[in-house]
């Protein structure tokens, strides 16, 4: 629930869905969000009533092809965004993490990713057509494909050029880092040991 309508909220905030899932009462808490998860926990909960075993395997294969969608798409994002780092003139020895492996591990986590989503059903035509098999097995595309589409019609926005690309919006930088620490080391012991616990 947490996870969720923290992710809503955020989504809201950044213009990524609508704008009321970014609303907080007095004390901060994004009660449309959670509202919105909550009706979706809901759901899922009363649909298992009446078929536990079922409603299980469904949302298991909405969430496994949903999974593999999001690493498709990390693999495609880090490739691009080396390019568009490169493009616009920045050097690679910058970045506090690179990827050995580049641009064969983003490729070939967004190619394999798809090839599983892909191959996935191949269950549903051996020995014969199985519908439910079909749809079970590719159900988690329909949410992804509906949501990106609504998502470019909506907001009408195209790819971002590599020339383009924005680096330094909500970038953390080492000063940012060292002045979080600081502000830590004055912190009394108690409050100190609190923050590594929570």
């Amino acid at each position: 629930m947490y996870t969720t309508s923290r992710t809503l909220l955020g989504l809201a905030r950044d213009g990524n869905a609508p704008a009321f899932l970014g609303r907080v009462n007095r004390h901060g808490s994004p009660y449309w969000a959670v509202i919105v998860s909550s009706i979706i926990g809901f759901a899922c909960v009363f649909v298992s009533i009446y078929s536990a075993e079922q409603a299980f395997v469904w949302f298991q294969a909405i969430t496994a092809v949903s999974g593999f969608i999001s690493w498709a798409g990390i693999g495609g994002v880090h490739v691009r965004f080396r390019r568009a780092y490169v493009r616009q003139g920045r050097s690679i020895d910058e970045l506090p993490y690179k990827s050995v492996a580049y641009p064969f591990s983003g490729i070939f986590s967004c190619c394999l990713s798809i090839l599983i989503v892909l191959g996935q059903g191949y269950v549903s035509f051996t020995p014969s057509f199985d519908a439910i098999t079909f749809c079970t097995s590719y159900i988690g595309i329909v949410p992804f494909i509906v949501c990106y589409v609504l998502h470019k019609l909506i907001t009408r926005k195209k790819l971002i050029p590599l020339e383009e690309v924005d680096f330094e919006t909500g970038r953390v930088t080492r000063f940012d880092i060292e002045k979080d620490n600081e502000l830590d080391e004055n912190l009394p012991l108690w409050k100190r040991a609190l923050n590594i616990i929570l």
